[in-house]
């Protein structure tokens, strides 16, 4: 967006001349009072002069006896007396003076020799027509009434003999609204610019500095330093606009030359259209003299030394502010800086020849002496330069000069009056630059736009030394003409059929990519109505260095010169029907680093191996090539081109599996006539190396070993639900139990009856495999259920008999690059078992078979392809252990198993179909969703028979928690595993739509596994039969596999309910004597025999044959029933006074606590008949341990406890230093 869409979009000079307008109101001249009236239209201003009177006539600003500066109030014009215009010099306002010299304008000032206009147009009244369009009454117009102008002749400039200018045979000067002579130091000049009431309206007082008619300057002058501050307008009215050098028209702004510095800053504070219209000569010579010798070349004219000298400048054209004109600058030092929004759109023309100092004698010319400048000139561009195209940059430049010319395209403009950012400055370059090429003249191009927002075009000539072009997107190179010099492209580049670039060099940088015009053939059908456009690149007139990546496709890249591609370098092209892309070196030689790298790919075509493609005419060298697919490439230089050679083959790096490799070649041998595989043959080359990957593991059959897995699983969880169950009955047998009973009249367990027993249980089998070999692995899950039925057969039933059923169903999904395959099992199983219980040792062994219905689904290349076939189990198993009873609750059991298992698996044919969607994989409810029937993926995959034989050993370990009416039994396993088997089977197969038979070898197996496992079952009774309920779980693990399962049985028992309870009583009764007696007095096995015995009921000869008790044992007798006495009277004080106060507590509390919680139980109880019996007493020094029997009958609840202290003797009293107890009968 132009800045003036602000001002209804009017051109340049329509918008100036309505500021104009304002400035040529017509004013009466009359005396000012602030300056000084010399009378004649001359004044005189010195000190601080502030001037609120319009002036007509000439102005002196007189600084000769110290500054002065004059202030021209706001709406105040000061202008020239046109009534006495002249072509020799005339000044508005002038400098007199070598001190500081200021002028602040807030009106206008004039200078005119040109048309002065005393009075507009005026349009009294309109036409009047009509109806019919007839006029009626024309209309009244007062015309405009113009005071004429001078007109000075371009073509009449002639010299004196002295070589003074002269035109028309009279002297000729320079007409200045403002003209700063030399001997002022420092002139200062302030354009203000009043306040703007709103948007829609220009200022209420707009400034400016005009200057009219031929060779006119609105500031003029050679002052030492000049200060130029425009805030509103500096203009030259009769700038014609045109197109070109002007100088010679003699219509500047401002216009300063001779030994100095000028320092413009151009700036809009109120984006009003503020700037300058008009030349700017900022030169070492006399501009009027240059003007004239620009129109007429043959003139002699003497250049005085006072008038030549370096003029230096800097100019800073801000936001919003706009230069019309050319800008002509000298051999100084000068600098340009263009704001982004800022607008510059003439011409800029440099002379950094030395200026010369010129004698005219006779007409003779003689140089007496030359004035040399820095010759460095500097141009950043942010904002619009040559918005419209065609304008230019000349320089004529000299041994040592050092040009630089910054141009940044495509900038944000700042927000407008706070508003958002609402354009961009153009991204187009098309300025043209010429120099004599001596000096070092360099141009950086930079396209930097924000959030990445498109690229930048460049079209251009461009005599420099070197060209940077730089972005962050990319660059659109057109013609690009820098002959002589050099181009470094430190950006993308999209090089059309119609771009060419002309140089001595083109450097492409590293990271870089050099594309060309891509057509339409990728998208374009062969029955399109539309031409096919192909793929189109330009020519580089130039030596070629490639740093970075050059991207042909399917064109040729022309390089007229050498080719050199580096170490960072690629050349990607692509291989059609039609031919494939390459780099044509003509002129020169190419060059290939070793380490380059050429990147081909190919479509709608069939690669043969041995087929070969030229990349790169008359190159050398051994390039790396990026292959990527099945097509792989080798190059080779013999001919005096780079040419690939290819050959079909699955790149070693992709790390393929033999039988996808089988799989894909057999596909691939030869091109196919049938269209099919046709098809599936230049798919399959089109693929690049990842997809290449997945297709050639998901093109072959099922290798790993997921099936045999699932089988051996399902069965291994049948047979070892089996095998619990009879190691279970053979270890819960009746005979099994050997308890010492407490009661020698209590009498023997009665024997048990054979039972018959019905059970089901359910399990949960899952596992991960990993990819092993290669392979790809799995995760598989199965759950199902056994059912079976027993009983106990023969007269002392150790053997045992029944039948099972089980059946599973499970899936095995596939993982890694074959992670859409799956396998759906369904399989039934049946078996026959025995058990035989030896005693010591038990055996367990089944014989059984089953079928599997087995589903298969793969995924390869948007196709589908499903199958279906079955498979024959035989199965056997046989278990044997031999259990060690460690203590009465803890049973080892070392275990053994031999199995065997063959599966039968049978051939089949897949079914397919081809989908087409979103990535090729379509879902359903996508628009984009089609099913076409049949697919060349589909295989014939014949059958295949499996044998596994394994062996184990291992451990159990068994902990028996016993109570009155239920039982905990927890038990851990492990067992090693070996496979002598070959599970890993070698399959063959052939793709349905054509093709060779193919081998497909299996992942060669994990022979090694770990079980391991635990369990827990509870056990419980009713009337007459048994009831168990088991948890348990079992995890596997070899080589890169991990599967565990969990089981959930519940057990019916028939007429096992009165030896249970018989069982559990003896066991309770027995553990908890031995242990409970070991504990309290670390007795030996002799030592509880003796206890037993001495609790046994006592006969009459016993009582006799009784020998006397010593003094110790008539103590501890007497402590013992103080203590009975103290508990059955609810004596506190006594009863706690039988304790020892070392005494320790047998809940493990404190004492304190202790005698707390006794004191409230003792309180709670009843009146209790408390008869102690059996009393043995084993005294030891000063210790003793007393065992008995404590009877508590309270109403009809009578129990009996076996009870032990251990006492102490201490000052003749024996106190109890521990106690413990428990019931044994109730």
């Amino acid at each position: 967006m132009h800045m003036f869409t602000l001002f209804e979009r009017k051109p340049m000079a329509a918008a100036i001349s309505a500021i104009f307008s304002i400035g040529f109101m017509v004013f009466s001249a009359h005396a000012h009072a602030d300056c000084v009236d010399n009378g004649g239209g001359s004044f005189t201003c010195t000190g601080n002069t502030s001037n609120s009177t319009p002036i007509t006539g000439s102005v002196t600003l007189d600084s000769t006896s110290g500054a002065a500066s004059l202030n021209n109030q706001p709406n105040i014009k000061i202008i020239n007396d046109h009534s006495a215009i002249t072509q020799d010099t005339v000044s508005t306002i002038q400098t007199n003076g070598n001190n500081a010299a200021t002028v602040e304008n807030s009106g206008n000032i004039i200078v005119n020799r040109g048309d002065l206009v005393i009075s507009e147009e005026i349009v009294v009244s309109e036409d009047v027509y009509d109806q019919d369009g007839n006029l009626i009454t024309p209309a009244v117009i007062i015309p405009a009434v113009i005071e004429p102008g001078l007109t000075i002749d371009s073509g009449a400039f002639s010299a004196d003999s002295n070589g003074q200018l002269l035109n028309n045979g009279a002297s000729v000067g320079v007409a200045s609204a403002i003209r700063a002579n030399a001997d002022a130091a420092t002139f200062n000049f302030i354009n203000q610019i009043g306040p703007r009431p709103n948007f829609a309206i220009f200022s209420a007082y707009f400034p400016s500095v005009q200057a009219t008619g031929d060779y006119s300057a609105a500031l003029y002058g050679n002052a030492a330093q000049i200060n130029i501050t425009n805030k509103s307008l500096i203009a030259n009215t009769s700038y014609s606009f045109t197109l070109g050098d002007t100088l010679g028209e003699g219509h500047w702004a401002i216009a300063n030359y001779g030994a100095g510095l000028t320092t413009l800053n151009n700036i809009n504070p109120n984006q009003d259209a503020s700037g300058i219209q008009g030349d700017i000569v900022l030169v070492d010579r006399n501009p009027l003299l240059l003007a004239a010798q620009k129109n007429n070349p043959s003139l002699v004219l003497a250049h005085a030394a006072n008038e030549v000298g370096v003029r230096n400048s800097v100019i800073n054209n801000g936001y919003l502010a706009f230069i019309n004109g050319n800008i002509y600058l000298g051999n100084g030092e000068h600098v340009i800086n263009n704001e982004a929004g800022g607008y510059m759109t003439g011409n800029i023309y440099i002379d950094q020849r030395d200026a010369e100092i010129i004698d005219v004698v006779g007409g003779v010319a003689t140089t007496v002496g030359t004035v040399s400048g820095a010759k460095t000139f500097t141009l950043t561009n942010n904002g619009t330069f040559n918005e419209g195209g065609g304008n230019e940059i000349r320089v004529d430049d000299v041994v040592g000069s050092l040009n630089t010319f910054n141009f940044n395209l495509s900038s944000l403009v700042p927000a407008f009056n706070g508003g958002p950012y609402y354009t961009l400055t153009p991204s187009n370059f098309s300025t043209n630059i010429f120099t004599n090429g001596l000096g070092d003249n360099t141009v950086n191009l930079r396209c930097f736009p924000p959030a990445l927002q498109g690229g930048c075009t460049a079209d251009a000539t461009l005599q420099v030394s070197t060209v940077n072009i730089s972005s962050n997107t990319f660059f659109d190179i057109r013609t690009l003409n820098v002959a002589g010099g050099n181009v470094n492209l430190n950006s993308n580049v999209f090089f059309s059929e119609f771009g060419a670039i002309t140089a001595n060099t083109v450097t492409i940088g590293q990271g870089y990519n050099f594309y060309g015009y891509f057509g339409n053939y990728d998208y374009t059908p062969s029955n399109s109505p539309f031409p096919a456009a192909p793929d189109a690149i330009g020519v580089i007139n130039a030596n070629l260095i490639n740093n970075g990546r050059i991207t042909v496709r399917d064109a040729t890249l022309v390089v007229n010169g050498d080719a050199t591609f580096t170490d960072t370098s690629s050349l990607a092209f692509r291989i059609l029907p039609t031919g494939n892309g390459k780099v044509d070196v003509q002129g020169g030689t190419g060059t290939f680093s070793n380490n380059s790298t050429l990147i081909p790919t190919f479509r709608d075509i069939y690669i043969r191996s041995g087929d070969t493609f030229t990349v790169a005419t008359n190159s050398s060298g051994q390039p790396n090539i990026i292959n990527s697919g099945i097509v792989q490439f080798t190059s080779s230089d013999s001919t005096g081109d780079i040419v690939l050679t290819a050959n079909n083959a699955i790149p070693q790096i992709l790390n393929p599996t033999k039988a996808g490799t089988n799989a894909v070649m057999a596909l691939m041998n030869a091109p196919s006539t049938d269209p099919v595989i046709a098809g599936l043959q230049l798919e399959i080359q089109g693929l690049d190396n990842q997809e290449l990957q997945r297709a050639t593991e998901r093109l072959r059959p099922e290798i790993h070993d997921g099936v045999i897995r699932m089988v051996l699983g399902n069965t291994d969880r049948t047979f070892g639900i089996l095998e619990n169950r009879l190691v279970e009955q053979a270890l819960a047998g009746d005979k099994k139990v050997s308890v010492a009973s407490l009661d020698s009249n209590a009498g023997a367990v009665d024997k048990p009856k054979a039972s018959t027993g019905i059970w089901m249980q359910g399990f949960g089998y899952q596992g991960t495999q990993d990819k092993r070999e290669g392979v790809d692995g799995f995760r598989l899950h199965s759950t199902g259920f056994v059912v079976g039925a027993d009983r106990d057969i023969g007269a002392d039933q150790t053997f045992r008999l029944g039948a099972l059923f089980s059946f599973a169903g499970g899936n095995i999904d596939n993982s890694g690059l074959t992670d859409n395959n799956t396998i759906n099992t369904n399989s039934y199983f049946a078996a026959i078992y025995g058990a035989w219980d030896m005693q010591d040792w038990y055996l367990n062994a089944a014989i059984g078979g089953g079928r599997h219905v087995i589903d298969t689904r793969r995924l390869a290349l948007g196709r589908v392809a499903t199958g279906e076939h079955d498979a024959w189990q035989f199965s056997s198993h046989l278990d044997a252990g031999y259990p060690f009873q460690l203590t009465d609750e803890l049973q080892f059991i070392p275990v053994a198993t031999l199995r065997y298992n063959h599966l039968d698996e049978s051939g089949y044919k897949e079914k397919g179909k081809t989908i087409a969607g979103v990535n090729g994989v379509g879902r359903a409810g996508d628009p984009s969703y089609t099913v076409t029937p049949g697919t060349p993926i589909a295989l014939a995959v014949d059958g295949k028979a499996t044998d596994s034989f394994r062996s184990g050993i291992g451990a159990k370990a068994l902990w028996n928690l016993q109570q009155d009416d239920w039982n905990a039994n927890i038990g851990v396993h492990a067992l090693w595993m070996h496979e002598f088997g070959d599970i890993g089977q070698t399959t063959t197969a052939r793709f349905l739509a054509g093709g060779s038979t193919f081998n497909n070898p299996s992942v060669d197996i994990a022979r090694e596994s770990i079980v391991a496992g635990a369990s827990v079952q509870l056990t419980g009774n009713d009337e007459n039969d048994q009831v168990s309920l088991l948890a348990s779980y079992e995890a596997e693990m070899r080589d890169k596999f991990f599967s565990h399962n969990m089981t959930m049985r519940i057990r019916y028992d028939f007429d096992k309910g009165p030896s249970y309870i018989q069982r559990a009583n003896h066991n309770k009764a027995a553990l908890l004597a031995k242990i409970k007696q070991t504990q309290l007095v670390n007795a030996t096995e002799a030592d509880i025999n003796a206890i037993q015995q001495a609790i046994a009921p006592v006969s009459d000869a016993s009582v006799a044959q009784s020998t006397p008790k010593s003094e110790h044992e008539v103590q501890i007798e007497s402590a013992v029933s103080k203590w009975v006495n103290a508990l059955a009277n609810k004596n506190i004080e006594m009863y706690f006074n039988s304790y020892a106060s070392e005494f320790t507590p047998p809940d493990g509390s404190t004492r304190q606590a202790w005698e707390k919680k006794r004191k409230l139980e003792i309180s709670r109880d009843g009146n209790a008949a408390i008869k102690t019996s059996y009393l043995t007493i084993t005294p030891n020094g000063n210790q003793a341990t007393a065992v008995f029997t404590q009877t508590l009958t309270d109403g009809g609840q009578k129990q009996t406890l076996l009870k032990a202290l251990d006492l102490i003797e201490k000052g003749g009293r024996w106190l109890i230093v521990s106690e413990d107890g428990f019931v044994i009968q109730e």
